[in-house]
């Protein structure tokens, strides 16, 4: 006589998950359930609740592992998250930098819109410039707005005439103070 015993590990035996269960866990996922529970491992049809998209998620990892039903809202979330950290360091980088954000992070090929912290001057970096070591072009003397080429122009003896060309490139007309010869000085004479 021959006995065949079969042994079952109880985490084999499948078990009985109540349909209102189901969809109770579902809704709270972030998904409507719009046709009856079957299975775990089924697909299920359901309607996201954020973006309104008509989904089949299974239900085995959303109750098992907490896995967004929608795809494409997870994506868009993880996306988010991942931006936020990224945007975190980036401000970190700037503060380092002793400058302050002025606007949320506009993307690595575009200037940000900064504060210096030492002479309270906004200026527009990139962020790849600040993070290999460029520091505030007005602190550094490389920037010079119309106030401190004006003082330049006074120091060195010339009275500027009309307004400010907006480059150290361009010629401004200026009254020499010694002689009162109405000249174009480059800036660089000047400096």
């Amino acid at each position: 006589e021959v006995r065949i015993i079969l042994e079952w590990e109880p985490a084999q035996l499948p078990r009985y998950q109540d349909p209102k269960e189901a969809a109770r866990i579902m809704r709270e996922a972030g998904a409507i359930p719009l046709e009856p529970y079957k299975s775990s491992q089924a697909k299920w049809k359901c309607k996201c609740k954020t973006c309104k998209a008509i989904i089949y998620p299974t239900f085995a990892p959303i109750k098992n592992k907490g896995v967004k039903p929608c795809r494409s809202c997870a994506a868009e979330a993880a996306g988010a998250k991942r931006r936020a950290k990224a945007e975190k360091a980036n401000v970190s980088i700037l503060k380092k930098a002793n400058f302050l954000p002025l606007e949320p992070f506009p993307g690595s090929h575009k200037p940000w819109r900064v504060k210096c912290t030492k002479c309270k001057r906004e200026s527009q970096p990139h962020l790849s410039s600040v993070k290999n070591g460029s520091a505030c072009g007005y602190c550094a003397g490389i920037k010079l707005d119309e106030k401190d080429v004006r003082k330049i122009y006074k120091d060195s003896g010339f009275e500027p005439i009309g307004i400010y060309p907006g480059s150290t490139k361009r010629l401004w007309k200026a009254l020499h103070k010694k002689c009162g010869v109405v000249s174009s000085p480059t800036f660089d004479s000047v400096r």
